[in-house]
């Protein structure tokens, strides 16, 4: 599980007085595969319900861990599963890292044959995770500076 608060990282980031937080738990499409049909044709009420049961648990850990008090300061929450990154960026599966890191994965490279077409994220070379997203992003500005 990893907990980010914004406002200790970017000063001012949220309204005065208020905080964002971010809990991020990587799970498995499997998960969520047996909802698929039903949500991406408008029947979302047992996938909602399985959603908010996690979304509480894992509210209720950090609650004990770090933030007492956490699930009464709450004034907006969205939670999001494979299947509503699917929704919003299209990706297999729901990935949010890229594809899975073996030795027959194929990236495709960050140069393309269009002039100033760069590519770079979890998806390109060096992908994968945020270290190799980072990577990722320092090699293509590496690639795009040769070029000036």
């Amino acid at each position: 599980m990893l907990v980010t608060l914004y406002d200790n990282i970017f000063k001012n980031y949220s309204p005065a007085g208020k905080n964002t937080i971010s809990i991020v738990v990587g799970q498995g499409y499997e998960l969520w595969q047996e909802f698929e049909n039903d949500y991406f044709n408008g029947r979302k009420r047992e996938y909602d319900k399985k959603k908010q049961r996690m979304a509480t648990r894992l509210i209720e850990r950090v609650e004990k861990m770090l933030l007492p008090g956490l699930a009464d300061a709450i004034q907006v929450q969205k939670t999001f599963t494979p299947l509503s990154c699917i929704e919003i960026t299209g990706s297999d599966r729901g990935a949010i890292y890229g594809w899975e890191s073996t030795p027959d994965t194929e990236r495709p490279s960050r140069t393309t044959p269009v002039k100033n077409l760069y590519l770079t994220g979890a998806w390109t070379q060096l992908g994968a995770g945020e270290v190799g997203v980072m990577w990722s992003g320092l090699s293509c500005f590496k690639d795009i500076v040769k070029t000036w």
